[in-house]
């Protein structure tokens, strides 16, 4: 995950977060977090799943995957694409799939921040699907209770194979947390390249506020053109770390687009930052655009 030169940080927006009695999520200490991940190889052409658990008695807070070489950093040059990437529902831990349409071996990574569930307090999985004609675009939005945050959210695709690269691919175009909206929810879009009927999902974390802590941050949009790659850093304010973020292309309009595609999706290493990268599958400019949620962390 290389740095990119027109990285900027706004402050968008704030949310109330959760939780329990006593202490909230944004003053939790770094020995609370666990941050585990692992990944998986792809050889050229091949769709790879993974999923990565959280300890016992603990939640994913946030989580995401990307692309990259072998003992190198994500890259969005690489042709290879995430194809979900979410909560593993109501159990502990996070799930992801893509495909390497690179000429070379590469490797997806898949992270997952974790939390005590004492600390979470009480949360519901809340999931839309929609079924997506061949050839089509559609989008889904999973939807928290009205006075619930979304804490974190992602997207997956299912068909009669669960292998939907073989003779499409689906592809993604945006995941986000839709906040400052009531009720708040996650917003998935994707293309279906299949020659088949197939169903995307999006997919909520809720939870119940208590305090406030946490900034909604965005990373530059970056205008590309048809066939460009790019990345782009949502990072977070010193003192604070990203929980959970997401992207989405658009056309110069701000019209959501189907034709980007994402590639990675994921927390920096130091949790600093929310990483995303992607390209444009399509005929015309398009704008890429990113954000992170953060909170801060107790010293």
């Amino acid at each position: 995950m290389r740095r990119n030169r027109w990285t900027v940080v706004v402050i968008i927006g704030v949310l109330m977060l959760l939780v329990d009695s006593g202490a909230a999520l944004a003053t939790v200490g770094d020995g609370s977090y666990a941050f585990v991940s692992k990944s998986k190889g792809a050889d050229p052409g091949a769709w790879v799943s993974r999923s990565v658990a959280c300890p016992a008695h603990d939640i994913a807070v946030g989580g995401g995957a990307y692309w990259h070489a072998q003992d190198q950093n994500g890259d969005s040059t690489l042709a290879a694409y995430v194809i979900d990437s979410a909560p593993k529902g109501i159990d502990t831990g996070w799930t992801a799939s893509g495909e390497n349409r690179s000429t070379q071996h590469l490797i997806l990574t898949v992270q997952a921040q974790c939390l005590p569930t004492g600390k979470i307090g009480t949360f519901q999985v809340k999931t839309h699907s929609v079924s997506v004609p061949a050839g089509k675009a559609r989008h889904a939005l999973a939807l928290c209770t009205s006075g619930d945050v979304d804490l974190t959210g992602g997207v997956m695709w299912r068909g009669e194979s669960h292998d939907l690269a073989t003779d499409g691919p689906v592809t993604d175009s945006a995941s986000f947390p839709q906040l400052g909206k009531e009720p708040p929810g996650w917003f998935a879009m994707g293309l279906n390249g299949t020659a088949r009927t197939v169903t995307l999902t999006a997919t909520a974390v809720c939870i119940r506020p208590k305090r406030a802590g946490a900034s909604l941050v965005s990373g530059a949009v970056l205008p590309e053109a048809p066939g460009a790659t790019d990345e782009v850093y949502a990072s977070c304010s010193a003192g604070e770390r990203t929980v959970t973020g997401g992207e989405w292309w658009t056309d110069l309009s701000g019209k959501l687009a189907p034709s980007g595609m994402i590639e990675s999706s994921a927390p920096t290493a130091d949790a600093s930052s929310w990483y995303a990268s992607g390209r444009n599958g399509g005929a015309a400019n398009l704008q890429f655009n990113s954000t992170s949620v953060c909170v801060t962390v107790a010293p």
